[in-house]
């Protein structure tokens, strides 16, 4: 049998994985009670089996007894649970603005950090993708622009799902830029996109969360080529 809270919510996580840390950050937004049930990635306990066939994280078990995965789903979930902590907007369009950012998102710079690990020592390759990170990048910067020009966040001073569900991804592929050698502090077209990432990190949630740069660099290692 595996292990879980009666009392509260229990999460499976694993700091270092960025589908996990958006719904950590959710929770700690949420203020909601939850203990937290790390899980080595590189070597799951035969239990994790129970909690979710599919063998990722994240995982969330209900005090009463409910199952439930996919990360940006248990985000909705606890907007939807806790909307006093006003994670989703409340108006139907506002919410499908949130959905399509994040998918946009998904579609177009969630993979970037694993692409750039995997030609670390492909010049060439790197050269050409680098190009490619400023330019999604650059619409990004775009897309927030057009749902805000004020921010710092998607929707203006509101903090939300829709950036609870991108920043993760954001660490990652700085990561992967330094690591490269790549840097993007001074490319022009992405003051806004500056201003989202810094506000959203110096939140306490966020702070107090996220996994540290080393060990990142330890976790990510095994996608450098």
């Amino acid at each position: 049998m595996y292990p879980f809270n009666e009392n509260k919510i229990s999460l499976y996580n694993a700091k270092i994985c960025p589908f996990a840390h958006r719904v950590v950050l959710a929770l700690v937004e949420a203020k909601v009670p939850y203990e937290n049930f790390e899980i080595d990635l590189s070597n799951k306990p035969d239990w994790y089996a129970e909690v979710n066939p599919a063998l990722k994280v994240p995982a969330m078990r209900l005090p009463s007894g409910e199952l439930m995965v996919e990360s940006f789903l248990l985000v909705e979930y606890i907007a939807e649970k806790y909307p006093e902590a006003r994670l989703m907007p409340e108006s139907p369009f506002d919410k499908y603005k949130v959905r399509l950012f994040v998918e946009f998102f998904g579609s177009n710079l969630l993979p970037l950090p694993y692409r750039l690990l995997a030609v670390t020592n492909d010049a060439s390759a790197k050269a050409e993708l680098y190009s490619e990170i400023i330019q999604k990048l650059r619409t990004l910067n775009d897309k927030l622009l057009e749902n805000s020009d004020i921010g710092p966040y998607f929707f203006g001073q509101h903090f939300t799902a829709a950036d609870i569900a991108t920043i993760t991804f954001i660490e990652r592929l700085e990561m992967a830029l330094d690591l490269n050698n790549l840097d993007i502090s001074s490319v022009s077209g992405l003051e806004r996109f500056n201003a989202w990432k810094s506000a959203i990190k110096s939140r306490p949630s966020y702070i107090s969360t996220v996994a540290s740069r080393p060990e990142l660099l330890e976790a990510y290692k095994k996608y450098i080529k």
